[in-house]
């Protein structure tokens, strides 16, 4: 469902945002059961965009969360993912000097990421 109207100005590689919510998404369908639900939200705040998704899928314990961004890790079967994406979304937000935040109230519980960016950029990095 989307609702919003108006374009939401912020400066980005577009191609590199591209990556983040694909990377995010993908995870997210993959955690998630036949009837659950994915949903991703985007807020406005005066000097930040804020990114959201949330999803009702196996959701992460405190250990998961606490290496979610770590290269090559992965809770996915053998075979099923590099453990790259998510360090690599994380790498991305920090350049564009953001923050990426994993939430979850533990196993079978889903679980959120929420980005903020700022609206302007000092710089960014060539991709």
């Amino acid at each position: 469902v989307f609702d919003r109207v108006e374009p939401l100005m912020v400066e980005i590689n577009a191609g590199q945002m591209k990556q983040v919510v694909l990377n995010l998404v993908a995870n997210a369908l993959q955690a998630t059961p036949a009837g659950g639900e994915v949903v991703v939200e985007l807020q406005e705040q005066v000097d930040f965009v804020v990114l959201t998704v949330t999803d009702t899928g196996s959701g992460m314990d405190a250990e998961t969360i606490q290496h979610i961004f770590d290269p090559l890790f992965t809770t996915k079967d053998a075979g099923q993912g590099t453990g790259l994406g998510l360090s690599i979304t994380h790498r991305i937000i920090e350049d564009h000097h953001g923050t990426i935040v994993p939430l979850s109230k533990g196993p079978g519980c889903g679980a959120t990421f929420r980005i903020r960016i700022p609206r302007h950029q000092p710089s960014l990095q060539a991709a």
